[in-house]
């Protein structure tokens, strides 16, 4: 139960921040380089 709340938190957080991220740029041509930012 503990291990898949963690995961379900986990998911989330990292749901929220892409929202954040991807909210920033001004345009979808930049996607690809926040894609990489991401990775990188």
């Amino acid at each position: 139960g503990a291990m898949m709340a963690l995961a379900f938190a986990f998911m989330w957080a990292v749901s929220l921040y892409q929202l954040w991220l991807w909210r920033a740029p001004a345009g979808e041509a930049q996607g690809a380089g926040m894609q990489g930012r991401l990775v990188g």
